[in-house]
């Protein structure tokens, strides 16, 4: 229950900064059916027409994911190849969606690699540790920073930061560690 709360409370905190990824989703969705019409209608890039800011970045974002969707397609099995997005959408250059634009990359193979990586380091996060230490702190921030990361990556591409992606990596050993520390404990008690 405090996890949740704690969760919420970052992602209303994260949503009022107007530059936040929370804003951006709520945005876009907003702006959905208007930017569908102009998509429908041609939108043009390179025309300064009078687009509302919001309206404009819905629509780039939706079709930088259908874009990324039809690279997809013409390779599903192995994809493109590591950061050869741009090379195959110049227009774009990112696909302002990491999931979208690792599937166009890598295909099914690297989606699927990934998704594994996630459910195995999630499976950490559900260990019961004595309320107050320092593992179960740490335990209630890293389900914060795993959740905002996997919101985070919906309207951009977070993790080819090298150096946010090192840094997610390097938590997520440190829950894990904790969690196999915390188990092997509870097992020489018993």
């Amino acid at each position: 229950m405090l996890t949740a709360i704690i969760i919420i409370g970052f992602l209303v905190v994260y949503a009022g900064d107007k530059s936040g990824v929370v804003w951006m989703i709520v945005e876009t969705v907003r702006y959905l059916p208007e930017a569908s019409v102009s998509i429908l209608n041609g939108i043009d890039y390179t025309d300064d027409t009078p687009f509302s800011q919001n309206v404009y970045g819905a629509a780039k974002r939706l079709l930088t994911i259908r874009d990324a969707w039809s690279i997809f397609l013409e390779f599903p099995i192995m994809g493109v190849g590591f950061f050869a997005y741009s090379y195959h959408s110049p227009e774009f250059g990112t696909a302002e969606n990491f999931y979208f634009q690792l599937l166009a990359e890598t295909g099914l193979f690297g989606l699927s690699f990934f998704m594994i990586f996630l459910y195995l380091v999630s499976r950490y996060l559900g260990t019961g540790f004595q309320p107050g230490s320092f593992a179960y702190r740490y335990q209630i921030g890293f389900k914060g920073v795993f959740i905002a990361a996997l919101v985070a990556n919906l309207t951009g591409t977070l993790f080819y930061d090298q150096r946010i992606w090192g840094l997610f990596l390097f938590l997520s050993a440190i829950q894990i560690r904790l969690v196999l520390d915390h188990r092997r404990k509870v097992k020489q008690l018993k």
